[in-house]
């Protein structure tokens, strides 16, 4: 099983793959083979030299070499819907905050659930919910426009009112990085 912990050890897709294929011991020039592309595709991935891997390709090359279900969930979340590692690790050094203290880590919506498949499953029926919610306004819109105006109000408040303290905790947080970063920069 993949970890949390394992997956923040690689800033990048392309290191944790290079790092877990090996651990797997699955030559890379065979799994290119395998996936019909030229002898160099895995090497030129790993390294970098092919920029752009999407969530597809990586769900795709986790497949490709016997990853289960759960933990592509696991590292295609991690890598492609949080924020980079990267910049995760450059507040670290910049400011003193360790990751799990920052509010731009990401990885905290996972550890907020015993279970990642848990937190995959809640988001995917939120997800859901909000293209039933875009189709029900366009019909209202086209049908009504009085009722979906006053439907579109009530959201608009409902979602101030939740969302508010979040983005007031946030901009709180964020002041307190810049503040530490132009203290850095004196």
């Amino acid at each position: 099983m993949i970890t949390i912990e394992t997956l923040n050890r690689s800033p990048y897709f392309r290191v944790f793959f290079k790092s877990y294929r090996k651990e797997l011991q699955v030559n890379a020039r065979d799994l290119s083979r395998s996936l019909g592309k030229g002898d160099a595709y895995i090497s030129q991935i790993e390294s970098g030299r092919i920029k752009n891997v999407d969530e597809a390709t990586a769900r795709q090359l986790l497949n490709k070499i016997g990853t289960t279900q759960e933990d592509i969930d696991v590292v295609v979340y991690f890598y492609f819907h949080t924020e980079s590692s990267r910049c995760q690790e450059s507040l670290k050094r910049k400011t003193g905050l360790s990751i799990s203290e920052s509010s731009y880590d990401g990885t905290e919506n996972l550890r907020k659930y015993q279970n990642t498949k848990e937190h995959l499953e809640r988001e995917k029926d939120i997800f859901k919910k909000l293209e039933l919610i875009n189709f029900v306004v366009k019909r209202l819109i086209s049908d009504d426009i009085l009722a979906s105006e006053k439907l579109i109000d009530e959201l608009y408040t409902r979602s101030v009112e939740i969302s508010l303290p979040v983005i007031q905790r946030e901009h709180e947080e964020l002041n307190k990085v810049i503040g530490l970063l132009k203290a850095d920069n004196m």
